[in-house]
């Protein structure tokens, strides 16, 4: 799966998704903010730090690189996206790399866990 094909699932779900009972779950994936980001990555297919591989990692901020260039960042001891440096977690769970097809509920299941963590992290 490419990274516009990803993009391109993630509006559907999106859509999908509008009448969630979840509040927090409709708030984030309504964003314009979120929308505005997805527009943009949906056009670059390359990372925009080597400028030589496929972008293949999606930040929570919604930046793309390669997976090469994302690893070597953190393993320099930087801890957030070198675009907008909104933090990463040092083991590495909010980060998606696109697979080459997502497994029944799977990209659903980890859109929601990231609303999950994203309302009890606005709650403290």
């Amino acid at each position: 799966m490419t990274l516009a094909q990803f993009l391109n699932l993630h509006k559907s779900l999106r859509l999908l998704l509008r009448d969630a009972t979840d509040e927090a779950c409709g708030e984030l994936l309504r964003s314009r903010i979120f929308d505005a980001h997805i527009d943009r990555a949906a056009g670059a297919s390359e990372c925009i730090i080597c400028l030589e591989r496929t972008a293949d990692v999606i930040l929570p901020c919604v930046h793309t690189f390669c997976m090469v260039c994302i690893e070597r960042w953190k393993g320099i001891g930087k801890s957030w996206c070198p675009l907008c440096r909104q933090p990463l977690h040092p083991d590495g769970n909010d980060v998606w790399v696109t697979p080459d097809s997502p497994a029944g509920d799977e990209l659903r299941n980890y859109l929601l866990s990231l609303t999950e963590s994203s309302s009890t992290s606005d709650v403290r």
